[in-house]
């Protein structure tokens, strides 16, 4: 029961797998991401021309989400291994 080495072992075996993952979708992802956002910002811009009314702080405020979005999704493999190791 005092053997962690199983233990030691998977977290390895895990990691591995985890950071070649993300090498191979990493094209995919990224065309995934970037179709998203523009759906997303197109359809936010319709929304509110036919809303017609201010826009200005709704612009940012979608904008500072899609952002922080797109630099999680961009730098996950990266914050991912911060989690992993603390």
């Amino acid at each position: 029961m005092n053997d962690v080495s199983v233990i030691d072992r998977f977290l390895e075996v895990f990691g591995l797998y985890i950071d070649t993952g993300f090498g191979l979708l990493g094209g995919e992802v990224a065309f995934l991401t970037m179709t998203l956002v523009v759906i997303d910002m197109t359809l936010a811009g319709l929304f509110w021309a036919m809303g017609g009314e201010d826009v200005s702080a709704k612009l940012i405020r979608k904008t500072l989400y899609v952002g922080a979005f797109a630099f999680i999704i961009g730098n996950f493999n990266a914050l991912a291994k911060i989690v992993f190791n603390s």
